[in-house]
């Protein structure tokens, strides 16, 4: 059961259902069935290879199908007493974070040979540095992780004085994360939520399912996935049946930077993708 079986497209039920061999038993494979279900296009990714796309799949014919079999209800038929609020920071960040991502997103290069290059020759590969470099670290070529920034957590130490969970994205950011709050942090929620003033500090990928953060007044995003499922499951974590005081989901986003934009797209369960960032970077 899930509260979210479809984040990104209709076309994800058929996998779910397929394993129970109905409604749709008559179709060998996805590919037959996205035949009838879903409006198939073509788009390019990578550098340029044509592929096809099924995401644009038919809603009224796949929810026809499968009403029988779901049940639908809303947070407040459920009981829930509290919406989630969500809150922006655009945070402040040093002269050379905006300088290294003005160099990626022009040159797709940072350094010189023989020292520490950071190398980003395709579109693909320029949104994930600029992903690292809007929160002060950055994947090197040959050095590995390198930390430059460190304003944004600086800004939650600061900023965020309740019981505070943060989740973050690459391992260089929640190794910043835990020097800032030396002592005070822990990736266990079974010991944040019994420990009223530790900090929970873990990776969004593998806290976004199935994570009790039950207990934090304030969530914080760290920085913004590309990927609407870690923003729609993500943002969850703190909100449980029976509380009585909303939680606050916090997003820190680099002043100045693309993050706002990916942050509208996700927001309206769109991935942020390629052709957004060839926009967005202009």
């Amino acid at each position: 059961m899930s509260g979210t079986p479809s984040p990104e497209s209709y076309s994800q039920l058929y996998h779910q259902f397929a394993l129970a061999r109905m409604p749709w038993s008559g179709y060998s494979n996805f590919y037959r069935w996205a035949e009838k279900y879903v409006n198939v296009k073509e788009k390019r990714v990578g550098t340029g290879t044509v592929v096809k796309d099924y995401s644009d799949a038919r809603e009224g014919y796949i929810m026809r199908d499968i009403n029988p079999l779901t049940v639908t209800i809303t947070q407040e038929q459920a009981g829930f007493q509290t919406t989630i609020v969500e809150q922006v920071h655009r945070v402040p960040m040093k002269e050379r974070t905006y300088r290294l991502a003005r160099r990626i997103m022009r040159d797709g290069v940072i350094g010189k040979p023989g020292r520490r290059v950071v190398l980003a020759d395709t579109a693909v590969k320029q949104m994930s540095k600029l992903h690292q470099i809007y929160s002060g670290t950055v994947i090197t070529e040959a050095h590995g992780p390198v930390t430059f920034d460190r304003s944004k957590a600086d800004y939650c130490v600061r900023t965020f004085k309740r019981k505070t969970a943060i989740l973050y994205k690459f391992k260089a950011e929640g190794d910043m994360l835990k020097a800032a709050y030396d002592g005070r942090w822990t990736d266990s929620p079974e010991v944040f939520n019994a420990t009223p003033d530790a900090v929970y500090i873990g990776q969004v990928q593998s806290s976004r399912e199935g994570v009790n953060l039950s207990t934090a007044d304030d969530l914080v995003f760290f920085s913004i996935d590309h990927a609407s499922l870690s923003y729609l499951q993500g943002r969850d974590r703190a909100s449980y049946l029976g509380r009585t005081v909303p939680p606050v989901v916090h997003w820190l986003f680099a002043r100045h930077s693309i993050e706002p934009l990916i942050y509208k797209l996700v927001r309206e369960k769109q991935d942020y993708t390629v052709a957004h960032y060839r926009h967005d970077k202009n």
